[in-house]
């Protein structure tokens, strides 16, 4: 229980006002300390994604709440409470715990393109300071990812989509997961995405394989293997210039712009990992892993017309 005192001053005097005995306010039914506040995260599982039938990761984060994307011409980067240009290094995106941002990389694009819709089991996002206990490069918040990597029997998927809304969507994916024996599973996958633009010419390829292998050598300690590879082409063309048209009309907003651009990526990523608990109280978490990633300008040509005066 706890007690409030107030006193009055005024002209000179002192006037001593009552004791009043405050009881503790309880939200929800739960007291709240507050290094506890740091650990409210919000959580999306693999049936609420399945539910609602997402074709790639992107449209995925736009529909959950606190997640905007900056784009500054390469690719949109997940920013959350408003990083803007520089989202990629105040907002830190992990994949099994591993970060798929490099925070010294502000030029960079982190390849949610590169992870399928279907692997993914589970969505973890913190936003705002509390953040920080994961280290720098958190100021926005932080968003884990985490992929599936046990199944009981044995697991095969190959499926196919389309959808045209402004453009065609096109995607193939497939996937087989089993335990080998008890305590030793593994999965296997690959996916591969046509996404054409509302513009003449915009058009991409994506697609990816990975594989896991997890090990649980009793219920207290588990290994972890994982290697994955994405490649991706997008071609597209400069903004259109309207001065080069005679008569503009709204139709002339789907024709090219005026030159070429191809951009790739390319992403190797490898993770071994130890999770081991100690107790009720104490774990213990290691992961060493290798993380390439090249994003650039395969070709970038532009013509400028000049109308002399």
């Amino acid at each position: 229980m706890n007690r409030f005192y107030l006193c009055i001053f005024f002209g000179g005097m002192t006037y001593a006002v009552q004791e009043v005995e405050l009881n503790p306010i309880e939200v929800n039914g739960m007291q709240y300390k507050l290094n506890e506040l740091n650990r409210n995260v919000y959580f999306v599982d693999s049936q609420a994604i399945s539910d609602k039938g997402f074709l790639d990761s992107k449209s995925l984060f736009t529909s959950l709440p606190f997640v905007t994307f900056s784009d500054f011409g390469l690719g949109g980067n997940i920013d959350l409470r408003g990083q803007g240009a520089s989202a990629n290094v105040n907002t830190q995106v992990l994949l099994n715990g591993v970060g798929l941002n490099m925070l010294d990389s502000s030029h960079g694009v982190t390849p949610l393109s590169s992870i399928g819709v279907d692997e993914i089991e589970s969505i973890q996002i913190l936003a705002g300071g509390g953040a920080v206990m994961y280290g720098s490069g958190t100021r926005g918040g932080v968003v884990n990812i985490s992929t599936k990597k046990r199944y009981e029997k044995f697991y095969s998927s190959l499926g196919a989509e389309y959808s045209y809304s402004n453009g065609s969507r096109a995607k193939i994916d497939a996937k087989v997961a089993d335990k080998i024996i008890d305590g030793l599973y593994y999965t296997i996958g690959g996916n591969y995405r046509f996404v054409e633009g509302y513009r003449d010419g915009d058009i991409a390829h994506l697609g990816g394989v990975n594989a896991t292998l997890t090990w649980d050598i009793n219920p207290s300690n588990s290994l972890q293997g994982e290697v994955s590879y994405f490649k991706s082409l997008q071609a597209t063309t400069p903004l259109l210039c309207f001065s080069t048209i005679p008569s503009p009309s709204i139709s002339d907003r789907s024709k090219a712009g005026d030159g070429e651009i191809l951009i790739s990526q390319d992403r190797i990523s490898s993770t071994l990992g130890y999770e081991g608990k100690f107790g009720s109280e104490y774990s213990l978490s290691l992961k060493a892993f290798f993380h390439h990633y090249k994003l650039g300008y395969e070709k970038k040509i532009s013509r400028i017309w000049i109308t002399p005066i």
